[in-house]
Parts: C-alpha cells; structure tokens; sequence
C-alpha cells in the first residue's frame, strides 16, 4: 500500500546523530490511523552514514528509502526528498533529533481535525537540567527550543512552524512552490513559510508533537550563540526584503535598530550590574542578531558596493562543525563589524 505521510530526513555527515533518529522514526505509533514511511537525503556524506542507514533499514518493516545528493544544500536535499516522496502528506524531521513515539500520530491527527495543510510541534533541547537552568529564554529559542502553551493552537506570523518539526500537504508545494535553492547558508524554511503564509495557508501548533534536539557542547559556547545570532538576523532581514520590498523592510530595520539601542541594550547593561550571566550573553545575542539584519539588508540594497564578503565567509551554513568543534576553548565572537 502506497504511504499516507512521507517523512523526509535530510542528512550531512552526522552518522553518530542520525541512527537514534532514525530509530525513533521507526518507532512511531501510527494507531492504525495512517501509513508511513521515511526518505532519507544524504548530501554528500563521507562518514558511515551509509553503514547506518543499511543498518536500520535491514532491521524494520517501516519503508526507508535512501537517496544521494551531491552537497548542493539544505534547500535542494527537501526538494530532493519532496520529489520522490509517495505520500499524500510530508513530514520533515532533522537528522540531529529524536521523536517521541507518538510524534507523527499527534501531528496527523491534528492535522485532519483542524483541515489545516501545515502544523507542527515542539522541540526541547537534549540537555541536562543543570545546563538549561544556565541558558536563558532568548539563548534556547537561538538552540532551537519551541515551547508554547499546551493547547493546540493556530500560528501567527512569528510562531510558524519550523522544518525540524512540520507536516504538509503535499499540494502545498503544487500551490507555493519548493524551498528556495538560492538560499545557500540556511534559512529556505523561513522564505518557505513566508510564502506559505502570503498564500493564505493556515498553520497549526500541537504542542504534544513532541520532538527533542541534540545540543553538541560548542553550540553551548559564546562564540556559537553568537555566530547563530548574526545567521537568525541575516535570514530574518532577507525574508522580510523578499516578502515586503525596499521600502516596509528598511522602516522593520530602523525598528529594529531602534529596539536594540533602546531597549536591548539598557537591559544589557542591567544584567552587568545585577551579574545575571545567562542574560547578558541573551541580550547580547538579541544585538547581534539586531545587527546581522542591519548588515543583511544593506547587502540587499547595494550587493554591489556593500558586498561585506568577508562577513558572510564566516556565517557559511555548512562550516559550522568545522568551525566550532576545533576550538573547545574559545568563548570568544570576532568582531563582527570585520
């Protein structure tokens, strides 16, 4: 029988991640309500990924499919995945995560409830309770951590969900079209949503689809909430110029701006003074994020004369790993003004 929901894997060289999520994908509860299977995209891994997925796919009666990309991108691996994908509905999931046993039964069945073609779900962070307790509100959500309310409930603008944690109609894709494969350093889910939402698609959140992230011990460091921060207002500026023009996103960037020495700022200087760590690397992160929509949009508007090349090197989505695991002991951002 042909599968009712395809869950779509998009994996880069994460062989010790990607079998526990795989595991847990095969693990989901389907009530008898739905059948499922799994498309996995490997972008040009060259770690055991491959030994994992035979592995997994030898020892269960879920479907796995796998399929080879050539490095080209997030972007183009989901579209990858959404082509050859058999179901009427897709899920994607990422390969640094672990789904609850019920995770794609909660989705599904809000999904029918609510005739809504988008929901998706929550994501805690894979950490000790010693390591949260030290993280603030603002420094979780740049992790990843999506917590709110424990009602389903219809999305707004900022609360969308993300691709870590989503299930579509397949139709959607027919009337909005696939992920943005300009988009080369991340953030093709958030220009996706976007347009979801200019084309009327409602969106809701089930709050018991429940989803938990791997955190590696550098993205716990500084110079990664940094670095993180500056990509999310990269992203968030590029969105809002594709979305509403020159002239409403420059007013959002004053805004912005505006907020950041206002209000973001003042508080930073509060939480010296008070020595609330966990704060002020919060506030700090919501300046850069602040300025990485400042230097996003000024590229946007002049690519020519403000090319900031150097700038955009150093937030390369794919260099990630590469470029905080080697460095255990820095806790410290360059400038980003360099």
């Amino acid at each position: 029988m042909e599968p009712d929901v395809s869950v779509v894997l998009c994996t880069y060289n994460r062989a010790d991640m990607l079998g526990p999520a795989l595991e847990s994908l095969v693990r989901q509860e389907t009530h008898g309500q739905f059948i499922f299977e799994v498309v996995v995209v490997d972008d040009g891994s060259t770690d055991g990924t491959q030994v994992i997925l035979q592995r997994i796919a030898k020892d269960t009666q879920v479907l796995i499919r796998c399929l080879q990309e050539e490095g080209r991108g997030i972007a183009a691996a989901r579209n990858t995945g959404i082509a050859s994908a058999a179901g009427e509905w897709i899920a994607f999931f990422d390969d640094d995560q672990v789904a609850e046993p019920d995770w794609l039964s909660e989705l599904f069945a809000l999904a029918l409830k609510t005739h809504s073609q988008c929901v998706g779900g929550a994501r805690f962070l894979l950490l000790a309770a010693q390591e949260l307790s030290q993280l603030s509100p603002i420094c979780r959500a740049v992790l990843g951590e999506i917590v709110d309310g424990n009602e389903p409930r219809k999305c707004g603008r900022k609360q969308y969900p993300c691709t870590g944690n989503m299930l579509l109609k397949r139709s959607v894709f027919d009337q909005v079209g696939l992920f943005d494969e300009s988009w080369k350093d991340g953030g093709s889910d958030i220009e996706l949503t976007a347009r979801l939402r200019r084309a009327g698609v409602e969106a809701w959140f089930m709050p018991t689809a429940i989803v938990h992230h791997h955190v590696p011990a550098y993205r716990l460091k500084e110079s990664y909430l940094f670095w993180s921060s500056l990509r999310i207002g990269n992203n968030f500026a590029h969105r809002d110029f594709k979305e509403w023009g020159l002239v409403k996103s420059t007013i959002t960037c004053l805004a912005r701006i505006g907020q950041a020495a206002l209000v973001n700022f003042p508080l930073l200087l509060l939480a010296y003074i008070l020595g609330n760590k966990a704060d002020v690397i919060g506030r700090k992160c919501l300046l850069l994020r602040a300025w990485g929509y400042l230097r996003e949009s000024l590229y946007l508007v002049s690519p020519w004369v403000l090319s900031q090349e150097m700038y955009f090197s150093r937030l390369n989505f794919r260099s990630e790993r590469s470029a905080f695991a080697r460095s255990s002991k820095s806790t410290e951002l360059r400038n980003p003004s360099e």
